[in-house]
């Protein structure tokens, strides 16, 4: 394995890709480019779409070249007219190196700007790079201008992370950490970040770092196993009290209001969007969220996740804050 471009790691999952991303700066930077094509990156999440993207703006803004960068959600460009000559519009045409994230979160009224932009990037021969969940043939509920688009462009897939890879991440991963782990407990903790992406495989290993400690013998998979067993059981409880504190913070009350009998409209939306959110991010069973959240009975936990997903659906904004929740606690 070589040593990681700028904080990513070459994988035999993601060779192509950071090839493609890496030919696309030695474009920019070459004064024989002719034209600028969209590049899009798609896979699962965890798969390293935004970390390649973080490598391809340290590179680009650690040239002597003074090349300029933007990073910005896909569904944040400003919705504009074909003459629209804001500032902000400008910037985004003009920038040398254009990262678009989350393709697939796109709102559709959205779909003619990004084209006008697309084009008018192409124009001045600068690349934009876009990231996706999926590619374009599945954006389905996007018109068929904007996925043309980008299927002239360059595609490229992140294929899921396997296990061969993983246990390189952690090798590597371990002694940039200066965790002192045996083998077989390296083999025991890639089974157990099974799941195609490196986020889980490095945040376990964030974990491990502060439950360990210093330890002048190294661990073994025996030890490795009690450690986040005993881990496990309190990190439930943890994720639930940050849960409850996140989301009364959110709607400006206190916890324990939340947890009260109060059905004061905050209190309920405060509540209701704790309890979701505990059902999303725990495998905690009903009950168990039910004597957690005031003592409530099971069919009343269930009624409220239902609820908040279905407001979820209809509301834009409200999916939004569940989101940016989501990715807080996590």
């Amino acid at each position: 394995m070589t040593a990681p471009w700028f904080g990513f790691t070459e994988l035999t999952e993601n060779r192509s890709a950071l090839a493609a991303a890496r030919r696309t700066l030695e474009q920019l930077t070459s004064s024989r480019t002719t034209t600028a094509m969209p590049l899009l990156f798609h896979g699962l999440s965890g798969t390293g779409k935004t970390l390649l993207t973080q490598a391809m703006v340290l590179d680009l803004t650690h040239r002597p070249d003074g090349l300029t960068a933007q990073v910005l959600a896909a569904g944040e460009i400003p919705l504009v007219a074909a003459d629209d000559a804001a500032e902000d519009v400008k910037h985004l045409e003009a920038v040398d190196l254009l990262v678009l994230e989350d393709l697939q979160h796109l709102p559709r009224r959205k779909s003619q700007s990004l084209c006008r932009l697309l084009d008018r990037r192409a124009e001045r021969r600068r690349p934009t790079v876009l990231t996706s969940t999926v590619g374009p043939a599945a954006l389905a509920r996007l018109p068929r201008r904007l996925t043309s688009r980008l299927a002239a462009g360059l595609v490229v897939q992140l294929e899921p992370i396997g296990k061969d890879s993983r246990r390189l991440v952690l090798e590597e991963a371990v002694t940039a950490m200066a965790i002192r782990l045996a083998s077989d407990a390296l083999d025991e903790l890639t089974k157990r970040t099974a799941g195609g992406g490196l986020r889980p495989v490095l945040g376990a290993l964030k974990q491990l770092k502060i439950l360990i400690r210093s330890t002048v013998v190294p661990v073994t998979a025996e030890r490795l196993i009690e450690i986040l067993q005993e881990q496990e059981s309190l990190s439930t409880i943890s994720q639930l009290e940050r849960i409850l504190l996140r989301s009364a913070e959110r709607f400006g009350v206190k916890p324990v209001e939340v947890l009260g009998s109060s059905r004061r409209k905050d209190l309920v939306s405060a509540r209701q969007t704790a309890i979701y959110l505990a059902r999303e991010l725990t495998d905690l069973s009903l009950p168990h969220l039910g004597r957690f959240f005031g003592n409530r009975d099971h069919t009343t936990i269930l009624h409220a996740h239902r609820k908040i997903a279905g407001l979820a659906a209809a509301d834009r904004t409200l999916a939004r804050t569940l989101k940016d929740l989501k990715a807080e606690l996590e």
